[in-house]
């Protein structure tokens, strides 16, 4: 009686675990896909609005008397369209002089 209890609480954390497995999958490939969505609405917008647009869109901060601000990063991702953010090697267009190779496996 006691091994059979065993056995089904054993199958019930096997059960658990392949879910959580399941699901911790799935919200990568969904994270994924919105970052691939995301960047890609960045490029958009980089390619077809005039620069004071794209600036604002990548601004920092901004001060109660409407005065902008940027960190030098921002500055980068507003100007070029090809430097993203870390982990965004998913939609490039180009590569910069000095951009680390990505080894595929």
């Amino acid at each position: 009686m006691v091994q059979h209890q065993e056995q089904i609480l054993m199958e019930q954390l096997k059960r658990a675990r392949l879910q959580e497995q399941k699901t911790i999958m799935e919200n990568e490939d969904l994270r994924k896909q919105r970052c691939k969505v995301f960047f890609n609405n960045e490029k958009q917008l980089r390619l077809r609005s005039p620069q004071e647009k794209v600036l604002e869109y990548f601004v920092f901060s901004q001060t109660l008397e409407g005065e902008l601000f940027m960190r030098p990063t921002n500055l980068m991702r507003a100007m070029v369209p090809i430097f993203s953010p870390f982990e965004s090697h998913l939609v490039r267009d180009g590569y910069l002089i000095g951009d680390r190779k990505i080894k595929r496996t």
